[in-house]
């Protein structure tokens, strides 16, 4: 469809899992008049949900990856990322609300802010993404929206208000209330598409118009439109309260809160509307490079800016996802990859519209689209016409879990399948122990190997297994060292000769690199080769040790040959100094600990609590919700495995939990 950028929005519905994000998107795709029939996540007519693309996710009943789809709404067009709410599977939300412009945070009227909750609300603000709230499954005896808002301030610390209120609770929703308009909608007809509009029941308006004057309470102090409207007695309309919200919203100073059931059909289109008025198009977003913002223009008549973020396999075609930020890209174009310099042509682009490859000619700014695979990592910026923008990377969290691969025979489409898997997902390592020769998968959780081994077994046909998770640790250093290394080796023809002075400390970053040389003792054409050779034996870890983090390399002095000095030699001279200083360092073996996050009946509250400590479980808080508890946790991933049969038993089958990364501790 051709459409002004002004008019495009970019969102994603990011969630705790079992919020009802795919039911939210399969609602929104049949008001869109998208698909004709709504098809449940868990239904019994083996279908399953539009945007669970894959046998596994239908099977599983739940979203294992992002699936985009571009809908029409209005005078709009809604690109919609659905992502999954697993915490294995986080770096889907990652780099969906990388190249997003605004999000939908969806909360459950019970459960309220949840354990995912939380790593999703870290994401948007880390790409400082504006979001409204949806909060969904009111129609759930023991929903109490007012309640879920008082926990997004207290808990996330975002300054949320209710825009609509829930006509009826629990099983009596019929509607909702919105108190910018001050009137009532009612969903009827199939899949709620027909809206009625009318006045607010007799018996909630008291309720409706002491809600409204707490959100212009709220409202006012961010916005000075209302604040001088408030102070000065004069009405707010609807357009004036609409404009603000939208004003605050982008501004991400001011969360809007809409309510319902999307498994109900009850509040979708408002949803809708409230994405197109209140989250902003392409060209009001700033694009973030590494430093900070870069410029880049959303027009069409310029140098083409776009990110890869995403590589997924349709069919039997490899495609790349690319977010474009400024030009035009067409089909057969030539782009240069800024980070390795590389020119590639692009070949065919399509829309995947929810599994669906939809062919397109060009590609204009603000359009989330795919091309046939490029030979590029997942974060890399690609531009036209020699122009060098570079955009800020993905945030790539670290594998915490690893297992053996166990295949009978040596099979090369084994090997093509797993490099493809690990280029998909950036969380999952694949590599050969150098000492055994065995295959090992490195990811975010259990159920992640589980679904990469189920789709290796079905995409080779053959009958892999895995041995048992186990955690994947890291290690660090306690004090400084000092090194002096000098690297000589004759082969015949030019030598490898490199000193490296300098020393290693601890510290808060990963990897910090400092090039304290002075008087050209080691030209700066080696110091790259230098910082890689360290940072690449940290990260492969050193003297077959675990990955090693927290340090910083500090280059004093060195010295170079006239003759055999090289790049190599230096980079290897790097490799070696810090395998010989690291044992100085004191280096100290951490492992992951996760925060778990346990909910169960009042009832099982110290049974849930008990077995949390005997698995070296440090608890650091409980809420009591009417019949509910929940407890947090910090407890070694080790201790885990095996933790849902065990949290059933104590708890009569009634208690349930998720686990998010926390840090890296000593053992």
């Amino acid at each position: 469809m051709t459409m002004q950028v002004t008019q495009r929005r970019n969102i994603g519905i990011s969630a705790h899992i079992d919020a009802g994000k795919t039911t939210l998107a399969e609602r929104i795709l049949f008001l869109t008049d998208r698909i004709r029939t709504i098809h449940e996540v868990r239904g019994g007519d083996g279908v399953g949900a539009t945007m669970d693309t894959t046998d596994i996710e239908r099977d599983r009943g739940i979203s294992v990856q992002s699936a985009a789809v571009t809908v029409p709404w209005g005078s709009h067009a809604i690109t919609v990322i659905d992502t999954p709410g697993h915490v294995d599977f986080t770096v889907e939300v990652e780099r969906a609300l990388r190249v997003l412009d605004g999000a939908v945070l969806l909360l459950c009227a019970v459960g309220g802010v949840q354990a995912q909750t939380r790593t999703v609300d870290a994401q948007m603000r880390r790409y400082r993404v504006p979001r409204i709230a949806f909060v969904n499954k009111c129609d759930r005896p023991g929903a109490d929206p007012a309640a879920v808002v008082e926990q997004m301030r207290t808990v996330l610390g975002l300054d949320a208000g209710l825009v609509q209120l829930p006509w009826g609770i629990g099983p009596q929703l019929r509607g909702v209330i919105d108190l910018v308009a001050m009137q009532a909608l009612r969903f009827g007809g199939a899949g709620g598409r027909a809206v009625e509009i009318g006045p607010i029941p007799v018996a909630l308006q008291a309720q409706a118009r002491a809600a409204r004057e707490a959100l212009l309470e709220r409202l006012a102090s961010h916005d000075d439109a209302i604040l001088e409207a408030l102070i000065e007695e004069r009405p707010i309309d609807a357009a004036m309260l609409s404009a603000a919200l939208g004003r605050q919203a982008r501004a991400r100073t001011f969360v809007p809160v809409l309510v319902g059931s999307a498994m109900h059909d009850l509040g979708v289109q408002p949803l809708l509307d409230a994405v197109c008025a209140w989250l902003p198009a392409p060209s009001a977003v700033d694009a973030e490079g590494p430093d900070g913002t870069v410029e880049v223009r959303p027009v069409v008549d310029a140098p083409a800016v776009a990110l890869a973020f995403k590589h997924q396999r349709v069919g039997q075609t490899d495609w790349t996802w690319l977010r474009i930020y400024q030009g035009c890209l067409v089909a057969r174009d030539r782009v240069t990859q800024v980070r390795t310099g590389r020119t590639h042509r692009l070949g065919r682009l399509a829309r995947l519209d929810a599994g669906r490859v939809v062919p397109v000619e060009s590609a204009g700014p603000g359009e989330v689209v795919a091309v046939r695979s490029i030979d590029c990592a997942s974060g890399d910026t690609l531009t036209s016409d020699g122009l060098l923008v570079d955009l800020a990377p993905l945030t790539v969290p670290e594998p915490v879990v690893e297992a053996r691969l166990m295949v009978r025979g040596a099979d090369k489409q084994v090997s093509k399948t797993l490099a493809r898997f690990a280029r998909e997902d950036p969380t999952l390592r694949v590599f050969t122990d150098p000492e055994t020769g065995e295959v090992r998968l490195r990811g975010m959780g259990e159920l992640h190997l589980e679904v990469y081994l189920t789709r290796l077994n079905e995409e080779c046909r053959i009958e892999a297994t895995l041995s048992a998770p186990t955690v994947s640790l890291r290690q660090t250093i306690q004090r400084s060292a000092a090194f002096d290394y000098t690297r000589r080796k004759q082969t015949g023809g030019p030598g490898e000769y490199a000193r490296i002075v300098g020393r290693i400390e601890p510290c808060a970053a990963p990897f910090e690199f400092e090039w304290a040389v002075t008087g050209g003792a080691i030209p700066a054409e080696y110091r790259a080769s230098v910082e890689a050779g360290f940072a690449d034996t940290l990260a492969n870890g050193p003297n077959d040790g675990p990955p090693t983090i927290g340090v910083r390399v500090v280059i004093e002095d060195g010295r170079t040959h006239p003759n055999d000095s090289s790049e190599r030699a230096f980079y290897l001279g790097a490799r070696d100094a810090l395998r010989g200083v690291l044992m100085e360092a004191g280096p100290q073996i951490l492992e992951p600990v996760m925060t778990v996050v346990v909910e169960a009946g009042t009832e099982s509250q110290g049974a849930a609590i008990r077995s949390l400590m005997q698995r070296r479980g440090q608890v650091s808080g409980t809420e009591v919700d009417g019949m509910y508890v929940r407890v947090t946790a910090e407890v070694p991933l080790a201790e885990m495995f095996g933790y849902a049969g065990a949290l059933r038993s104590v708890t009569a089958g009634a208690g349930s939990f998720t686990m998010a990364f926390a840090r890296y501790a000593p053992q």
